[in-house]
């Protein structure tokens, strides 16, 4: 049995030639990705004339669960044979994407993303960003959203420039396109916790005593979207915080759940203290590492100045967003 680095080696020396007589020209390249949180060891197979060229959109593999496969039968070959049919696959469907994957399209497909800063400073040094409330925006270049989920990856500073843009230019774009390409929806938080708890197997007499219980009056809501993907970054907007204002009929306060969903309450509903204590142990309790985390922090939006306002244990400052 091969260890990973002898797996690693033999596999870039061999696999070109499971590839078939049409990628004579290819080789694999390796390097390393951030993939939820996780930096992986990965590759792509590519031509010397489009490993040159970033106007590309490249298949990628990761040796961590092939080497995994391979431990289980230590059969070389057919890990071989499997993962060039796998490549394959992803070159034929990479065509279909074309048009896609080009500069000129990340121009007008380019979405914010909030991380924690903490996460940003970790993982993404060389990458646009600038700072939001105690959060940090990152930048997202969509390549496709349809059914089954968003398909994009995050932009680094040699593809900001390669595009000839600079993070303003970034910002810009994703202010004007992310509310519109991920959209917002919000759901009633009584009818979050019926739908977790059918999940969970409880009877409908014992969920509709609960709810019953909690008495929220349509007053807590859930900010998400069809694919349950950076919801966060509707604390971008303003003006569409102002519109939940007139839905709850009160200022309210926003707690980032993770970078995919918040949640809203009413100020009318709640103790800033207590939400600020149960979102810091949630977070403790919930979070193993800091991929879906955003901040230890809550954020009140007011009814009558329109302003976010970051609130913690100790102060809070106001912040105007867009």
């Amino acid at each position: 049995m091969l260890s990973y680095d002898q797996f690693k080696e033999e596999f870039n020396e061999r696999f070109p030639s499971f590839m078939g007589a049409g990628y004579k020209d290819y080789y694999v390249r390796s390097h390393h990705v951030i993939k939820r949180g996780v930096e992986r060891d990965a590759f792509v197979f590519v031509s010397k004339e489009e490993d040159k060229n970033l106007n590309k959109c490249l298949p990628t593999l990761y040796y961590d669960e092939i080497y995994s496969s391979y431990i289980n039968d230590g059969d070389m070959d057919r890990e071989l044979s499997s993962v060039a049919y796998s490549m394959q696959c992803a070159y034929s469907n990479r065509e279909s994407m074309t048009d896609c994957c080009n500069l000129e399209h990340l121009k007008s497909n380019v979405i914010a993303e909030l991380v924690s800063s903490t996460y940003a400073k970790k993982y993404y040094t060389n990458y646009p960003q600038r700072s939001f409330l105690d959060v940090t925006i990152i930048y997202r270049w969509v390549v496709r959203i349809d059914d089954t989920g968003v398909y994009c990856g995050v932009i680094d500073n040699e593809l900001m420039k390669a595009v000839g843009l600079d993070e303003e230019g970034l910002y810009e774009i994703a202010i004007k396109k992310t509310k519109k390409l991920l959209g917002y929806k919000t759901i009633s938080f009584d009818k979050v916790i019926r739908d977790m708890m059918k999940r969970e197997g409880v009877d409908s007499k014992t969920i509709k005593s609960i709810i019953e219980s909690i008495k929220d009056d349509k007053k807590s809501l859930i900010i998400t979207n069809k694919h349950q993907f950076r919801a966060s970054t509707a604390l971008l907007y303003k003006d569409y915080l102002s519109k939940l204002v007139e839905k709850i009929n009160s200022g309210f306060y926003i707690i980032p759940v993770s970078v995919n969903e918040l949640l809203v309450i009413s100020d009318a509903n709640a103790s800033t203290s207590k939400l600020l204590k149960v979102h810091r142990d949630v977070n403790v309790e919930h979070f193993d590492s800091d991929y879906e985390f955003l901040s230890n922090n809550i954020y009140y939006f007011s009814k009558d100045v329109n302003q976010l306002v970051i609130i913690d244990k100790d102060d809070s400052g106001d912040y105007e967003a867009e």
